[in-house]
């Protein structure tokens, strides 16, 4: 409840001016106006608070399996946590700077930690640097990166629209009732072209990248590597990649 009290009046050269200062909460004895902003620090999280990386850190350590479903805005985000999940995920945005814009009004929307989708890191590795910093200031917990390459990257997101529109696909009933059986060699193909990773150095030095991005901004962001070799390489390969990732 508010309580307003007589404004105190003082002119100088003329001027009235009103001292907000009498303006006060009765329930708390503070002034609503004159409370100095948060601050905040460079992870997004207020500081004094805990961030959002050690939120999902404890998370992670903690016994059992933990589901985070996937968020693609704020009110999505806001519904997910008011059904008790401890932490979701945001991907689909097609650049970097969508994937920022909806990261930063995710996280000023709810309490759980949110993982960000970093794609490849939206180029080579200085790319990868300039990414994990921004996913940092919009305030996400955690951020996947994967290996696959930036043609790869571009294919994904045509392949279904071919197959769809070349086989005229109008529906998932359809395309489960057999269509997918009757592409054949055409969808193999595609598939194939999907399968693409870059080398062992630059996936490892990608994720080296994402870690001196870390550091330097003194944050403690849960950095996810992710691999896609198992398809394009071979499992081998993917166990490999996961150790030097590490």
């Amino acid at each position: 409840m508010m309580k307003m009290m007589k404004p105190s009046m003082a002119t100088r050269g003329g001027t009235s001016t009103i001292s907000l200062s009498s303006i006060s909460n009765s329930a708390t004895g503070k002034n609503e106006y004159l409370e100095p902003p948060v601050a905040c620090s460079g992870d997004g999280s207020a500081i004094g608070r805990e961030s959002p990386a050690k939120k999902l850190r404890g998370l992670l350590e903690s016994p059992g399996i933990h589901l985070g479903p996937a968020c693609f805005d704020a009110l999505s985000a806001k519904l997910i946590e008011r059904s008790g999940f401890d932490f979701c995920f945001t991907t689909g945005f097609v650049s970097y700077g969508e994937m920022v814009d909806q990261g930063r009004q995710i996280a000023q929307a709810v309490s759980i930690p949110i993982i960000g989708d970093g794609d490849n890191g939206y180029g080579n590795a200085m790319n990868v640097k300039r990414t994990v910093k921004g996913y940092i200031s919009a305030g996400f917990a955690g951020i996947i990166l994967e290996d696959q390459s930036g043609y790869a990257n571009q294919i994904d997101a045509f392949v279904l629209w071919i197959i769809f529109c070349q086989y005229e696909i109008t529906s998932p009933a359809v395309w489960m009732s057999g269509a997918k059986v009757s592409l054949g060699k055409d969808l193999a193909g595609l598939e194939a072209l999907q399968e693409k990773v870059v080398s062992r150095e630059e996936a490892v030095m990608k994720i080296k990248a994402a870690v001196d991005a870390r550091k330097e901004s003194g944050s403690d962001i849960v950095i996810v590597a992710r691999t896609d070799s198992r398809q394009a390489v071979c499992l081998e390969e993917s166990i490999w990649r996961s150790r030097a990732f590490h």
